[in-house]
C-alpha cells in the first residue's frame, strides 16, 4: 500500500511527531500552511503497519468525512469514524483479493489478519466491506 503516493497526489503533507497521538495519528485540515489540504501528525515509533493503517484510516476522514465543531452533535463523530474505517477497509480488500490466497479460504478474520488490523475494531465495518464484494 503506497500511502506516500495518496498523500502526494491529495496534497495533504504528513508530519512526524515525538510526543505520543491518542490514536496514533491525526488529521488536521486546517493546517492548510503545510499542506494544501491539511497535514497528518503522525507519532514516531510505530510499525510500518501501524503507519499505513492510521495514515489510511485519517485520509478516510479527509475523504468521507465532515467537518466537527465544539458544538458538534456526538453521533457525528461515531458516525465520521465509521466512514474512516470502511474507507481504509476499502483501500486493503484489493490486495487482500490479489494476494494469491485462493478464494475458497479468503474470510473476514484472514483479511483483517493478513494486514495487522484490530478485529474488535474493524469486524463490523469489515463484515459490511466483505459483503459488498
Amino acid at each position: 500500500m503506497d500511502y506516500k503516493k495518496l498523500l502526494e497526489e491529495l496534497e495533504i503533507t504528513i508530519i512526524w511527531v515525538e510526543q505520543p497521538l491518542q490514536n496514533g495519528a491525526w488529521y488536521c485540515p486546517n493546517a492548510t500552511n503545510l499542506g494544501k489540504n491539511g497535514a497528518i501528525f503522525v507519532s514516531v515509533g510505530l510499525e510500518e503497519y501501524e503507519i499505513i493503517e492510521k495514515v489510511l484510516h485519517e485520509i478516510g476522514h479527509y475523504k468521507t468525512g465532515e467537518p466537527i465543531f465544539s458544538h458538534s452533535a456526538p453521533n457525528l463523530h461515531i458516525k465520521n469514524e465509521g466512514k474512516a474505517r470502511r474507507f481504509t477497509l476499502k483501500q486493503y480488500l484489493p490486495e487482500y483479493l490479489d494476494s494469491g490466497i485462493e478464494y475458497s479460504m479468503m474470510s473476514i478474520s484472514g483479511f483483517l489478519d493478513y494486514f495487522g488490523l484490530d478485529k474488535d475494531f474493524y469486524w463490523d465495518d469489515a463484515v459490511k466491506i466483505w459483503n459488498e464484494f
